[in-house]
């Protein structure tokens, strides 16, 4: 079923279009508990489909990123490193290296 699904979308559907539905589908498979099988069918079919252009993967990326660099400005916080000098090793903002301070 599954198959026949992305099968007919490859067909009749521009690159882009075919892409969204792609990501759709994951996103529906991962409701229902079956992301894995879902991403397994699709990588086995002969469709160009790039996981890491969707814009779930893309989100994911961006909080890993975002929760490193505040994890690392905790760390230079707690060995005493200023706001000015944990803002320039993690890229943040003093604002936002401030902000992280205040929640610890």
């Amino acid at each position: 079923m599954l198959r026949s699904i992305i099968e007919k979308l490859t067909r009749k559907c521009s690159p882009l279009a075919l892409q969204k539905y792609l990501q759709q589908l994951i996103l529906l498979a991962k409701v229902k508990q079956l992301e894995e099988l879902t991403l397994k069918t699709i990588r086995s079919m002969p469709i160009d489909y790039n996981i890491e252009d969707s814009t779930l993967c893309k989100k994911g990326l961006e909080q890993g990123v975002e929760k490193a660099l505040t994890d690392i400005a905790k760390r230079c916080l707690a060995q005493g490193k200023s706001h000015e000098e944990t803002a320039l090793i993690t890229g943040l903002t003093i604002e936002q290296v401030k902000a992280i301070d205040e929640k610890k």
